[in-house]
């Protein structure tokens, strides 16, 4: 976009040092907006968390039930009970449309936006739309406006997008039909729901690993020619606080199996001082790097990936034998890469009940056509975690499932950012 437009940032993640770094590492000239975004009012607020409310009770949203049942508190029952009441007596669809309609109108006027008008923005690009501040400002400027809903999870998970955008593009055919089912009632008029696939996936797809490039990646995460190498790519604590007891069974499997090295991928929402206990251990490395000092950032904005982050995930993905997450889009980006993959269905060495154990995330609404499917292997225990290693370790890598991955990835070849370009040159034009 930057070669033929004038691009123009607003972001709270994105500092100003940030920018000069991707500039710099994609020879563009994007600009920062030095406006601070505004706070999200109180009544506003409240607003939408009773839509939220009613609008997973309406269309009766797994994710949200299990959420629910994890929580149990008396304000959840309550919130419950009167969503019920309102599904009961029909009258869940009138409320949302007449909330959501007024939640526009409010958040279309503001004195703190008003100096965003000086930049006479032909229009304006939202990659965060089930964010009500991207809502705000797409509202406020009322131009052409398009959204990119960039997580599969995103439409059953966090509520409704209060804003009326002209294209909304989608990861695949699942979203689309998703998107469609929730936001009909609301007539949106000349409105297009567009299917980009994953636009980070073309790097899979690209030029294919060779033995001098698995070398060199070895050689960089010091691991022997001959070693198998096991991703664990981790979750965040909040989701999963105990998964450092899997980190202890896959070192102890590495040491049992002599051959193995264990790559962890620390998600950014994960606590880098729960791992402080295998700082020394041989068989285990830890991506990002920084990550095993333990000190964690103190601002989201230090989350910020390095440049080069998606090449080095290619990487490990394209080298390693087998994938180990836990429910996560990583079970595509490996699968992607031809990579058998095992997911962890167990909470360490503790014995959750279901509305606090791990399995539940395999229950919600994004994760069951995935399910249905049967692409990866599912282990509940130790045990099933070690059998199911031996295993994949022992035989040589299958062919790639293609048929049964692309309606989650749509595109099987490098053009997921061709085809989200001309999407946005078409709408632009």
């Amino acid at each position: 976009m930057a070669e033929n437009y004038e691009v123009y940032l607003m972001s709270t993640l994105i500092s100003g040092e940030r920018l000069i770094e991707i500039n710099k590492h994609f020879d563009i000239s994007l600009k920062r907006i030095e406006h601070d975004i505004p706070s999200e009012g109180s009544w506003s607020r409240i607003l939408r968390k009773i839509e939220k409310a009613i609008f997973l009770q309406h269309f009766e949203i797994a994710t949200q039930r299990i959420k629910n049942e994890a929580s149990n508190s008396f304000h959840q029952l309550l919130i419950n009970k009167i969503t019920s009441i309102l599904f009961y007596l029909g009258l869940t669809r009138v409320i949302l449309v007449f909330l959501r309609r007024y939640i526009i109108r409010l958040t279309a006027f503001s004195d703190q936006l008003d100096k965003l008008r000086e930049y006479r923005f032909k229009a304006i690009i939202s990659s965060s739309p089930l964010d009500i501040r991207e809502n705000r400002i797409v509202n406020f400027l009322n131009i052409p406006s398009i959204a990119m809903v960039i997580s599969w999870d995103n439409l059953t998970s966090k509520g409704i997008i209060n804003a009326n955008y002209d294209y909304v593009l989608v990861w695949n055919q699942f979203m689309a039909d998703e998107y469609r089912h929730f936001y009909s009632m609301f007539e949106i008029p000349d409105q297009k729901v567009c299917i980009t696939g994953i636009p980070r996936f073309d790097i899979y797809f690209q030029d294919q690993p060779d033995e001098d490039s698995g070398l060199k990646f070895k050689r960089e995460f010091q691991i022997g020619k001959n070693q198998k190498i096991v991703l664990f790519a981790t979750s965040a604590s909040k989701h999963f606080p105990d998964q450092s007891a899997v980190v202890d069974d896959l070192n102890e499997f590495a040491k049992i199996c002599k051959n193995v090295v264990i790559i962890v991928k620390c998600h950014p929402g994960d606590h880098p001082g729960n791992y402080k206990a295998f700082a020394q251990e041989e068989n285990l490395r830890f991506w990002p790097a920084s990550n095993i000092e333990f000190s964690p950032p103190t601002s989201f904005s230090e989350w910020f990936p390095e440049m080069n982050f998606l090449h080095t995930l290619s990487q490990m993905l394209r080298h390693c034998d087998v994938c180990i997450n836990i429910a996560s889009t990583m079970t595509l980006d490996a699968l992607a890469c031809n990579k058998p993959v095992i997911s962890i269905a167990y909470d360490g060495n503790l014995q959750k009940p279901y509305p606090k154990s791990v399995r539940r995330f395999y229950d919600y609404s994004h994760q069951i056509p995935l399910e249905e499917q049967k692409l990866d292997c599912k282990v509940s225990s130790r045990e099933a975690l070690f059998c199911e290693l031996e295993r994949l370790l022992d035989q040589p890598t299958s062919q790639q499932q293609t048929k049964k991955l692309q309606p989650f990835i749509h595109h099987t070849v490098p053009e997921s950012v061709e085809s989200t370009m001309l999407l946005i040159k078409e709408w632009l034009n």
